[in-house]
């Protein structure tokens, strides 16, 4: 019996470890995307062509959840050099007449519980790379 329990407490473990960081990306994932989203909206009701203190704004927004720069940040990921948020003044045509829609994209890379498992295995760094458009709205 306990030699059973030796071979299959690692793979268990394993299992364990992956469900809880999978559960980890997908919270970050949804914090992200509302971040993006709150971001998009607040860029919606500004001035168009937005101006650099507007795009400052609303890259705080994505990151910490209001137009200040600081912390804390919603996700961990955010404190990495390799994070990115851009935001895109776009003109879609719909039969003739323009629509100006603003994209907000980010790159985040995910921050793992056991950054020592990933190194052990040699896996790749996973980013969370995700958009939002909203068409512009004004004030």
């Amino acid at each position: 019996m306990a030699v059973e329990f030796a071979i299959a407490l690692p793979i268990l473990m394993l299992l364990i470890v992956g469900t809880i960081e999978v559960g980890r990306a997908m919270h970050q994932a949804g914090a992200l995307e509302r971040g993006l989203r709150a971001g998009a909206v607040y860029a919606a009701h500004k001035v168009f062509p937005l101006t650099a203190t507007t795009l400052d704004e609303v890259k705080n927004i994505v990151k910490t959840g209001k137009p200040q720069s600081g912390e804390p940040y919603l996700i961990e990921g955010w404190s990495h050099a390799s994070a990115s948020v851009d935001v895109q003044s776009l003109s879609y045509d719909l039969n003739g007449i323009p629509l100006p829609v603003i994209r907000v994209t980010a790159n985040v890379p995910f921050s793992p519980i056991l950054q020592g498992l990933t190194n052990i295995f040699n896996a790749a760094e996973f980013t969370i790379n995700l958009s939002h458009e909203q068409a512009y709205v004004g004030d």
